[in-house]
């Protein structure tokens, strides 16, 4: 049986950092190797794009020491984000000057499907939307990105601040 499982979180807008949102999959490979993997997108004035991918070979830890599954995955995927915010945050820091952005936590709500749509739409992550397409261990959300990435962006007939 398929085990995969993929999902999305967003965050609220962080000054010097723009709009979090998160697209997580985690699936099994085989008998004993799980994946895990997150790819982390920044709208803001400085777009950025974090993709990670974790393997575990669950057959070398004990029961006894942890049950590697869905929410164990999911668990140390979130960690992750965690401290990739937190790198991008210093690196921001440093290049702004700063250093009151070091140190939040990304607070993560759940997102849908349709975020992905949206931020596709937009045409501000194209070649990163197609990088986790082409990325991604999860057939499902490849799947997904297969019709997504078929979609028009967005046609806007003003810019933002110049409207007739």
């Amino acid at each position: 049986m398929l085990v995969e499982k993929w999902w999305v979180e967003r965050g609220r807008y962080m000054a010097g950092v723009g709009l979090p949102l998160v697209v997580f999959a985690v699936g099994k490979q085989g008998t004993y190797r799980w994946y895990g993997e997150y790819f982390l997108f920044l709208s803001g004035s400085a777009n950025a794009f974090y993709p990670h991918r974790t393997l575990v070979e669950a057959d070398k830890i004990p029961d006894r020491v942890a049950e590697v599954d869905i929410a164990f995955l999911r668990s140390e995927l979130e960690l992750q984000v965690q401290g990739q915010l937190s790198a991008h945050l210093a690196k921001v820091a440093a290049q702004q000057g700063n250093p009151s952005l070091i140190g939040h936590a990304l607070e993560l709500a759940r997102g849908e499907k349709e975020d992905i749509v949206r931020l596709w739409m937009s045409g501000k992550f194209e070649q990163e939307v197609q990088k986790m397409r082409s990325v991604t261990s999860c057939d499902k959300l490849h799947q997904f990105l297969d019709d997504v990435v078929q979609l028009e962006h967005f046609v806007r007939e003003f810019e933002p601040g110049h409207e007739a």
